[in-house]
């Protein structure tokens, strides 16, 4: 019989970053036995593992992955869907592709180069970021109740006290004693998130 898929949405903290072969952190730390988050689940689960995420990804583009992958998910598969922080914006550049702009006062972080969409982010979403986080959030747990319908188990972490603002896992900063300054998870970070994530599946709980 053919396995079912295990499906998972999010941006950076569900694809990985940090702990991918061309990662420093994974070239220096890497054995057979480390494993990231989603790589485990699915192993764990007996099914495929489809991991979208993306890097530095909005909820808008979040939305819209699983939006485009919804004729393609099956019932008796699952879907691990994780949220980010309202500060990242979907945008385009004037060849059409995808941008990610990013302000982010708390890590004072930022990604993008448009002035308009940077004070944009800092003037009316940081400042409004929990409506904006609402919205959001309430768009992906109407489709994964939908999902639900339709025979497909589905668990919604939220970014909000798992990664933001401290991340309750180690991340690759403390494993490696500031010589990797990374703020993604080291290898029992995602041994961590694994046993957390599992744990509620076992519980049935949706995390929503």
């Amino acid at each position: 019989m053919q396995r079912k898929t295990c499906w998972f949405f999010g941006d950076s903290f569900t694809r990985g970053n940090g702990c991918h072969s061309q990662d420093d952190y994974y070239v220096h730390t890497h054995r057979a036995e480390f494993k990231r988050w989603t790589t485990a689940i699915s192993e764990a689960l007996g099914m495929v593992e489809k991991n979208t995420a993306v890097g530095g990804e909005s909820n808008a583009g979040i939305l819209h992955t699983l939006i485009s992958n919804l004729n393609k998910i099956q019932k008796g598969d699952k879907v691990i869907l994780g949220d980010t922080r309202p500060i990242r914006i979907l945008s385009f550049d004037e060849s059409g592709n995808k941008v990610n702009t990013i302000n982010d006062p708390y890590f004072n972080y930022t990604q993008g180069n448009s002035k308009f969409i940077l004070d944009y982010i800092y003037y009316e979403i940081a400042p409004k970021e929990e409506f904006y986080l609402d919205f959001y959030q309430k768009s992906f747990g109407n489709i994964l109740r939908e999902l639900e319908n339709r025979g497909v188990s589905t668990y919604f972490w939220k970014h909000t006290g798992i990664w933001y603002p401290d991340s309750v896992f180690e991340t690759i900063t403390t494993a490696t004693k500031g010589k990797i300054h990374n703020l993604h998870w080291s290898w029992k970070g995602h041994s961590d998130m694994t046993a957390y994530i599992l744990n509620e599946i076992e519980k049935n709980s949706t995390l929503i």
